[in-house]
């Protein structure tokens, strides 16, 4: 194993800074002068003081050990430097103590683990599928909304849109020329013998979707279809012929004003603009109806307010301001190409002067701040895109900034998502990034950043890359510094920011008030798994304990020995013990784990037998009571809502209909039988009803309801009410084996019973 980057921060001297940037790069040649560095190492003698190598490089490399002490402290910090603390070395040396049984349980503790963590990871990027451009194109044709132009055929009249007819095909093209009114009635003649109405009503639906029904109902005749065909000619795919669309403006009958305050640009019938500025961009109302909800109520409004006065008349342009505060004009083409083509794309942004809703640009040119980042822009069209009811440019915006998510940036999306315009998804995403990275996080400044409920978000979950010993670190580090923080606030006036005040003479780490820094990390302390440190000596534990940081030792360090029975084992299961808190899923421990079962000593133990061995004979009455949770768990929660099943919250999210809540019971009995879930439901060490919770979470995030709604699973009517016999059957086969067979209490030690004793057996009853 390699050195970690907590090992090397051991031995490293970190530097702090007053103004919230956290630690400094000591090799660094240039530093912000307003910002004022704080050294704490080896070098300064247990002292906070003002680092004043960062300043200069070059005064950094003349500098030479004058002194014996001076010396003696740079042999010191490298003898340190070289006691680099190994994570899968700790688990080797504590495993090498352990019999075969209890490493076996420790990786079916780790493997249950595992499947939790890929069920959750799910859940976290569950959310609702949105229309694509066919599916809205599809939904615009059946639902004859916003039409412009009626075709007869065979006396049927069909409502269809002049500029996705003239865009897809050059027989509509030059048919519609002929009938420049707005709503025209068009008589269509294809010049093919034998095509139905249902085949005509096919052949729109291809204009529109690029997808072909062929039900058979519609094929009757293949050769008419064929005739069809050469007289229509190839088209093009649906994406092409909607970017010529786009490009050429051809047939816009709709253009979008970015107003400004000034004067609006007026629009003539013939489309022509009186404005001197370009602050328009021409459209097509069908593709603003089709991708918009916000768009379609507009229009229809307007279509029913003025239906009489421009129902016979020349086909008229309809003008939409959008007020530049709200969606600035330099985010026109993306808006556009997201209609058009379904992709969010932050070229297209226009690098013009900066629009007055643009995250405050123009004070940022005036105060000198860099300008607004790619993900910042992403922010702000996110929100363009909820304001107008675009989800797939939302959804795209969220993919966007969460490909974007870094240690630099990762405050600032965490803040941004948190808000009530953020987005909950690319939260969740964030967080996950949050305990995947943490070693490296905590080893930057964005560590001091962190606010507590984010830090207490991040230690109760379970998957935390990162050792415990690492962890304690990183919270009194933390900790360390929001009391200098308050020390230098408490400064009267007159001692602030001179020679005599904390932020110049600097701090010993003996002054730091003992008492005070519990207080601070006090509700951080609790969720540090201090008995699952590694080794139990790990001078990070033993001075948190001489510091009074830490009341109570873990048993292991009481102790004193490696060699823990499974009594008083902290890692391994022990049915004397249901109330343990589990190791993390630190993935070095996990591999070292694996690593260390299938060495020769172990690999010759069948497992199986290794699992019949560790169960001992539970009455049938008790057997359900495997499930184990922890206290004030959401999964003890979750246990007692089932017992007792609370009803639906009236007012906090919209009830499911009947409906909606038919498909969210199939979808959540689809991911029950998922390989995932059934490797979760036959491990022993897991528990069913977290399980069950991460799945209905998944659930209700794809339907796009809040997580609360897990309750109306509880309050649903009984299975047979939604679900089919078969169904039944089916839950029935998947969850047999584990809920209703018996479990095999036979030992694998206890001889087999002949033939003739199970005959004697069952003559006596």
């Amino acid at each position: 194993m390699g050195t970690t980057p907590s090992a090397r921060q051991d031995a490293a001297t970190d530097t702090y800074d007053d103004s919230g940037g956290g630690v400094v790069d000591q090799g660094s040649d240039t530093c912000a002068p307003s910002y004022q560095q704080y050294t704490y190492g080896a070098a300064s003698d247990g002292m906070w003081q003002p680092n004043t190598s960062v300043e200069s490089g070059e005064k950094v490399r003349r500098r030479r050990p004058k002194t014996f002490s001076s010396l003696k402290r740079k042999i010191v910090k490298r003898k340190n430097s070289s006691k680099i603390p190994d994570s899968a070395k700790s688990m080797r040396d504590m495993l090498s103590h352990w019999n075969p049984l209890d490493v076996h349980s420790l990786v079916e503790e780790y493997e249950a683990l595992t499947v939790i963590k890929d069920l959750a990871i799910q859940a976290d990027k569950a959310r609702p599928i949105v229309p694509n451009l066919k599916r809205d194109l599809l939904d615009l044709y059946t639902n004859s909304c916003c039409c412009d132009v009626k075709l007869r055929f065979k006396g049927i009249l069909f409502p269809a849109h002049r500029a996705i007819l003239s865009a897809r095909c050059s027989f509509f093209r030059h048919l519609l020329r002929k009938y420049p009114g707005h709503d025209a009635d068009v008589s269509v003649d294809l010049g093919v013998h034998g095509v139905t109405v249902e085949m005509f009503a096919a052949l729109l639906r291809y204009l529109y979707t690029a997808d072909f029904n062929t039900n058979a109902s519609q094929v009757e005749n293949f050769e008419t279809f064929l005739a069809l065909g050469e007289r229509f000619g190839t088209l093009n795919p649906l994406e092409v012929d909607f970017v010529r669309m786009l490009e050429s403006k051809r047939c816009s009958d709709a253009v979008l004003i970015f107003s400004s305050g000034e004067e609006t640009p007026q629009v003539t019938s013939s489309g022509s603009l009186r404005s001197r500025q370009h602050n328009s961009l021409r459209c097509h109302r069908a593709i603003l109806a089709a991708r918009s909800p916000f768009f379609r109520n507009l229009l229809q409004r307007r279509e029913h307010r003025t239906r009489e006065g421009v129902a016979n008349s020349q086909l008229s342009t309809t003008q939409i301001v959008l007020d530049e505060s709200v969606i600035p004009k330099k985010y026109a083409h993306v808006l556009l190409h997201a209609l058009y083509r379904d992709i969010v794309d932050l070229s297209f942004v226009l690098p013009s002067s900066p629009s007055i809703g643009s995250l405050g640009e123009a004070q940022d040119l005036v105060s000198g701040r860099p300008p607004v980042s790619r993900v910042e822009q992403a922010m702000e069209l996110y929100q363009i895109a909820q304001f107008l009811e675009l989800s797939a440019m939302a959804q795209g915006c969220e993919d966007y900034i969460c490909s974007c998510i870094s240690t630099d940036n990762l405050m600032s999306i965490l803040h941004w998502s948190s808000q009530p315009h953020g987005s909950s998804w690319v939260w969740r995403q964030a967080m996950h990034f949050l305990r995947e990275e943490f070693i490296s996080i905590a080893a930057s400044p964005v560590l001091f950043e962190l606010h507590e409920s984010l830090l207490i978000e991040t230690l109760r979950s379970d998957f935390v890359q990162a050792s415990e010993a690492d962890i304690l670190k990183a919270i009194i580090k933390w900790g360390e510094y929001q009391l200098i923080r308050r020390m230098e606030e408490r400064e009267p006036n007159l001692l602030s920011n001179t020679q005599h005040s904390v932020s110049r003479k600097g701090i010993k780490r003996r002054d730091l008030n003992t008492v005070e820094l519990r207080d601070l990390i006090s509700n951080l302390l609790p969720l540090i798994r201090c008995e699952h440190i590694l080794p139990a000596s790990h001078e990070v534990l033993t001075s948190a304990v001489k510091r009074g940081l830490v009341s109570t030792p873990p048993s292991c360090m009481l102790s004193g020995s490696d060699d823990l029975s499974p009594q008083i084992n902290p890692w391994v299961v022990s049915r004397s013990r249901r109330l343990r808190r589990r190791p993390r899923l630190y993935m070095p421990f996990v591999e070292e784990a694996k690593a260390c079962l299938e060495e020769e000593i172990i690999s010759e133990v069948d497992p199986i037998r290794l699992r019949d061995v560790r169960m001992s004979y539970v009455p049938d009455t008790l057997y359900m009571l495997d499930n184990r949770t922890e206290p004030g768990s959401p999964d003890r929660w979750l246990t007692r809502s089932r017992s007792c099943p609370h009803p639906v919250l009236v007012g906090t999210f919209p009830t499911p209909d009947e409906t909606i809540l038919k498909a969210m019971l199939s979808r959540e009995k689809e991911l029950q039988r998922s390989d995932t879930a059934q490797r979760a439901f036959t491990n022993r060490c897991t528990d069913s009803v977290t399980v069950a919770k991460k799945i209905q979470v998944r659930v209700v995030r794809e339907f796009g309801l809040p997580d609360e709604a897990v309750e109306v699973f509880d309050s649903a009517p009984s299975k047979s009410t939604f679900t089919d016999a078969e169904d039944l059957d089916q839950d029935e086969e998947v969850f047999r084996p584990r809920w209703n067979e018996p479990p095999d209490l036979q030992l694998q030690h206890e001889p087999p019973r002949s033939p003739e004793a199970y005959s004697e057996i069952s003559k006596h009853g």
